[in-house]
Order: C-alpha cells, then structure tokens, then sequence
C-alpha cells in the first residue's frame, strides 16, 4: 500500500472518528428530540405491553401495530398508529433549558386506536422503554464520560509530575499510587455514596457520581503515563534537544504528546465501559441516579425475577450497555494492532 493511500485511511478514519463524536454529542444533547415520549409519561392502560411490530400500510404509511395474540394474520383496524418525521407531541426540555413540542419521529395526533405504539414496549407503570433507554443512556453515558475525562486528567498530572519532578517526589507519589490501587474502588464508591444524602436532586447526584469515580479510577492511568515520560525522556534525541538549548515545553510538545495521547485514548476505551457499568451498578442498588431522571441501572432495577421470561424487553439496557462495553473493547483491540490512527 503507497503513502499516499495509507494517508487517505488516515484521514478518513480521523473524519469517522470526529463524525462519530459529533453524532454522541447530538444524541446526548438532543436525546429529547429523538424519542416519541418522555421519561416520565405513562401509559396506564398499556402497562408491560411488548414491543409494537413495524407496517406498511398502503393508504397510511409506515405503522406501529400492536402485538397480536391470536393466530390471525394482519392488523386489525384501530391496532396501528401510523407513524411520522417532525411530528408535534409533548413539550420536552432540550439541553434543560428550552422547551419543544417537536419530535423527531412519533404518532400522527388525532388518531383513534387502541395503542400509540411502542418500539420496545412499556414497563410496569406503562413507560415507553425505547425512550427511557434513550434518556437514561444519555444519563449513564454523560457519567462515564465524564468520569473518565476527569480520571485522565488526574492520571496525566500526577503521571507527568512523577516523572520529571525528582525520584524523591517520583517515589512518593507512585507509594500513594499503589496503596490506592490496593483498595477495592467499586467498594469505596459504594461506601462514599452511602455517606450522602439518599435525597440528592439527581442533577447534583449526576456531578457527585462524576466526581467519586473520576476520584477512583486515575491511578492506572498515571502510572502508565509516568512510564512513558521517563522513557521518552530518556531518548538519544530527547537529549540532542536539550544540548540544543530546547526548552522544556518544546521537549513536551514535541517528543511527549504523541506517547501520552496513544496512552490516553487506550485508557479512555478501558475507563468508558468501567465507569458506565460502575453506575449502573449504583443506580440498581439505589445508591445512583434516582427519579425522576433515568439511568440504565435505574431500569434494570424494576425488573422483577418473574418478568425477566415473559417481558424480555425491560432488559434492553443490560444488552445497550453490553454494547456499549464490546465497541470499546473492539476499539482498544484495534488500537494495540495499530489498526486505530
């Protein structure tokens, strides 16, 4: 393969990778937008109803029809709603600030029909899942990004620090490192969250679950960082540029960006799915994100032994967030190949 093609597959992954970043940006600041209900609208006569089936029905257009039961072939009048693009509905908040009535998929009003259609079912209280799956990803996704922005900076500090301030320093900082690595941090999560107030507004639960696992996840991280410094700084060419007379920050910008940030990018696909689990596992015990915003674990939590065969839908998010844990770990295996620019 010339340069030149190998160049193109540069620049086209970096575009998907950019394209795919901008797209979760979109889902997360947008998600209100994208599902027909909202996390808290309830449908009291369709409770734990299974998912609707998609139509074509020749005069309306693309349907949602409710399961059928009998052995009949065909949609029964008044089973289906039909289905549309831009279509107004309930008022939602966007970004939690502005207020919309506009959806980007959802029924046509004013049909009279027995279900409004449901593309993963409804829970218990007769909650649409697809748009509780959808709103509590954003919720779980936004934890562990953030979790895992904070757990890289602290890594890459401390990692940095050790490793060109002294051995003094060094030794000190990587002791407190291992002690803390030595500590189960899931438990100390759990115990830390249990100290707070079980009745935290869930926004501020949002930044406190942020901060503990961010808190308790950066320890890899600098210690992988610091081996890396020390590494590079001990180069031939690292030294050619300090007898040139080159500066610190141009030896950082030159010679360390590049290791530290192919260390970084393969922590965050390892931190990612850590963090996303982490508070689902919160949420399920009570101790996370409450309502009446929604979460994955928070989901999975009104799930009772005796639905788990009967309404195998309310365990979408354990499949999203076995997805989600895949893609990451896809990635991470690309990336030691080389594969990943």
């Amino acid at each position: 393969m010339s340069a030149e093609s190998r160049s193109r597959i540069r620049i086209s992954r970096r575009t998907m990778s950019v394209a795919a970043f901008v797209a979760l940006l979109t889902i997360l600041g947008l998600a209100d937008l994208l599902v027909p209900y909202s996390a808290r609208t309830q449908h009291r006569e369709h409770p734990l109803e299974g998912p609707s089936t998609w139509r074509w029905l020749p005069e309306e257009g693309f349907a949602l029809c409710q399961p059928r039961n009998s052995a009949e072939s065909g949609p029964q009048q008044g089973t289906c709603a039909t289905w549309s693009l831009l279509v107004e509905g309930e008022v939602v908040s966007v970004l939690g600030r502005w207020g919309s009535s506009l959806h980007l998929v959802g029924s046509d009003p004013g049909q009279t029909v027995s279900s409004p259609g449901f593309v993963l079912g409804t829970d218990s209280l007769g909650r649409d899942v697809w748009s509780r799956l959808v709103l509590g990803g954003r919720v779980s996704l936004a934890v562990g990004a953030g979790a895992t922005l904070l757990a890289l900076g602290l890594g890459l500090l401390v990692g940095t620090t050790s490793a060109v301030a002294g051995d003094r320093v060094d030794a000190v900082l990587m002791r407190c490192v291992d002690l803390l690595l030595s500590i189960p941090w899931l438990l100390v999560v759990v115990a830390l969250r249990a100290a707070l107030p079980l009745d935290l507004r869930p926004e501020v639960m949002l930044v406190a679950l942020i901060v503990l696992l961010g808190l308790m996840g950066w320890m890899r991280t600098a210690q992988l960082v610091r081996n890396v410094v020390i590494e590079t700084l001990r180069r031939p060419y690292v030294d050619a540029a300090r007898s040139l007379g080159a500066s610190l920050p141009h030896i950082v910008r030159q010679h360390l960006v590049a290791p530290t940030t192919h260390v970084l990018r393969g922590q965050a696909l390892l931190l990612l799915p850590s963090f996303i689990a982490a508070e689902v596992t919160l949420s399920f015990l009570g101790l996370g994100i409450l309502d009446p915003m929604p979460s994955w674990g928070q989901m999975l939590a009104d799930i009772s032994v005796d639905s788990l065969l009967r309404h195998w839908w309310l365990l979408s998010p354990a499949a999203a967030l076995a997805g989600v844990a895949w893609l990451c770990h896809l990635l991470a295996r690309r990336m030691v190949r080389g594969r990943v620019v």
